[in-house]
């Protein structure tokens, strides 16, 4: 699980650069982590290193569970690297330029961007 210190965080100005691309894929599918996503495939993701990455998954896919007395705690499995492997692309059909994104599936790039205030715990 990833930890952020927000007074050690400083906020960073994206825009008009190239980031590296991401592939983040579910290892262990079965894992009763996966409750606390609402997505469970692979991911495709623009960031400036795989921390970021893996941040942008558990912003746009993390969900709240319901805790059951005597059962461990559900955790999003985006931040696990047991759970979730995470390699950069070198060769891919997704564009290098521009912002932070979640490029694939696309129709999830706005989840995470309404989820982070305003754009906490971004480290590069």
């Amino acid at each position: 699980m990833w930890k952020y210190d927000l007074n050690q965080v400083e906020p960073v100005a994206i825009g008009g650069r190239y980031l590296p691309v991401w592939k983040l894929e579910p290892l262990d599918a079965e894992h009763r982590n996966w409750k606390a996503s609402t997505y469970q495939g692979t991911v495709i993701i623009r960031a400036p290193n795989e921390e970021n990455a893996r941040w942008i998954a558990k912003l746009a896919f993390g969900v709240a569970t319901d805790r059951n007395l005597g059962e461990d705690t559900l955790f999003s499995p985006w931040g696990d690297s047991t759970l979730v492997g995470v390699c950069q692309l070198t060769t891919t059909d997704h564009s290098e330029e521009g912002d932070e994104a979640i490029l694939d599936p696309p129709e999830y790039d706005c989840e995470w961007r309404d989820a982070s205030w305003p754009n906490i715990a971004r480290k590069v």
